[in-house]
């Protein structure tokens, strides 16, 4: 694989994603939950190359059981 580098603008551009299926899920829940599951997908594919203790990654281990309950939420169906 090879290592690009990730530009504090590809770091907003993915959080903004996160953050829009996020409010999607909470805001109609229909159908957001595989984008949400996608946009954190991408997140850790891009963002792996980064230092482990770099402020996206830890923003990222943060979000991510948050994302992981919204979208299991979903499947149950009712949103928190």
């Amino acid at each position: 694989m090879t290592r690009r580098r990730v530009s504090a603008r590809t770091v907003d551009r993915l959080q903004d994603r996160v953050y829009l299926q996020m409010f999607r899920l909470e805001a109609d829940g229909s159908g957001a939950d595989l984008p949400l599951a996608m946009a954190l997908l991408d997140s850790w594919i891009a963002l792996e190359q980064l230092p482990p203790e770099s402020e996206p990654r830890r923003w990222l281990r943060r979000i991510c059981p948050l994302c992981i309950r919204l979208i299991q939420e979903a499947h149950r169906g009712s949103v928190v």
